[in-house]
């Protein structure tokens, strides 16, 4: 009697053990499960919000080329070149002809380096790890590799940028050079559109709802744009009343006093 309920202890002892084992397996993958999707989530929102960004800077592109004088200076009459190519020239020759020490001192061309070394700042920020690229599904991985490898390559673009904004270095400054960039920024954000479409394709969000992201994206950017160029006559306009005012008050602080 006494074998046979330690025989049963022992089997509800192993029992109680697999099932607290298979349980404690299943809420594991659950919780890996959910960090998955939480990161997959995260670079969704990344990618997202550089597609957008692309889309706002081609429509304000797209409107600026529309006047004729720009479409005289952009148009192609050579079939040994496209529109690419001849931009890339005409910039390469401007920005060879500003005078570095006019850059260096203009105050608007000095944001230029500080808002590029945002972008640098954030591009570390979104790199990640092998860890944390392991957590994400196979084909996800290897298109978020190729996103990494050309983000690293706009990175070293934004370096040469910010260099030539704040120090005046130009020697990279050829229609070779430019065009590559242009490419390299095309590549990259093919590499966005890839990391995108593989993440919906794994469920970090429906369909619709990466849609809806893109959509919440591109409108908050169009009013930042929209809102910063509206409020620019605005500030004008109030800082040249008040330089008027404090014209005025000089010039009643100058004006001599009538004699007694």
């Amino acid at each position: 009697m006494e074998r046979l309920a330690l025989i049963s202890g022992l089997i509800g002892a192993l029992v109680s053990a697999a099932l607290s084992f298979i349980v404690r397996r299943v809420l594991d993958a659950r919780v890996q499960r959910e960090a998955e999707r939480k990161l997959a989530y995260v670079l969704l929102v990344r990618t997202s919000a550089l597609l957008a960004t692309e889309t706002v800077i081609r429509a304000f592109m797209e409107e600026m080329l529309t006047t004729p004088s720009a479409r005289e200076a952009f148009a192609t009459s050579d079939a040994k070149y496209n529109a690419s190519h001849r931009v890339s020239a005409i910039l390469a020759f401007i920005l060879n002809l500003l005078p570095a020490e006019g850059l260096i001192k203009n105050s608007q061309f000095r944001m230029f380096p500080r808002y590029i070394a945002l972008l640098l700042e954030d591009a570390r920020e979104s790199r990640l790890s092998p860890e944390q690229l392991a957590k994400l599904p196979r084909e996800a991985i290897l298109a978020f590799g190729n996103f990494q490898a050309e983000h690293a390559q706009m990175c070293q673009v934004a370096s040469l940028w910010r260099d030539y904004f704040e120090h005046g270095e130009r020697f990279w400054v050829t229609a070779e050079v430019l065009h590559g960039q242009w490419r390299a920024l095309r590549r990259f954000m093919e590499s966005a559109r890839a990391v995108r479409t593989i993440l919906v394709k794994h469920e970090a969000a429906t369909l619709s709802e990466a849609d809806r992201l893109l959509a919440s994206q591109i409108s908050t950017l169009k009013l930042g744009v929209m809102t910063g160029l509206s409020d620019k006559p605005k500030l004008a306009a109030a800082a040249s009343q008040l330089l008027s005012v404090v014209s005025r008050s000089d010039d009643v602080g100058s004006s001599p006093s009538p004699k007694g």
